[in-house]
Formats: structure tokens, sequence, C-alpha cells
């Protein structure tokens, strides 16, 4: 137990930090996909999803699906 304790005391901030920039980036998206919010039209694809998109088609040489 005494590990686990020091573990937790020693990366407290990155156990915090990464589920709050997770869940920020998520909220953002919710916000994004809100059709009162955000037109259709003046949606923009999200960045992380670029990324994935571009290292996908590296990768595999073809996009990947869409998901609507």
């Amino acid at each position: 137990m005494s590990r686990f304790k020091s573990f937790v005391n020693n990366n407290l901030v990155v156990i915090v930090m990464i589920p709050a920039l997770i869940g920020i980036h998520w909220g953002w998206y919710q916000l994004h996909q809100n059709e009162a919010l955000v037109p259709a039209n003046e949606r923009k694809e999200m960045p992380l999803f670029k990324m994935i998109s571009k290292g996908w088609s590296r990768i595999s040489g073809g996009e990947p699906k869409k998901v609507e």
C-alpha cells in the first residue's frame, strides 16, 4: 500500500491534469456539436481528428470511414 501511496503523491499533478484535459476537450467537442451554438456550415474538423486521419492515411494508404 505504501508503494501506491508514494506513486500517487509523486504523480498527483499528472493524475489530476490528464483526466481534466480530456474532460475539457470532450466538453469543447460537445459544445461544437450543438447546432444552436455552431451552425453546420461553420463547423471545422477538430485538430485531433485531422491528426488521426493523416496518421491513418499514412499507415493504411487509405482514408478512414467518416462517422456521422
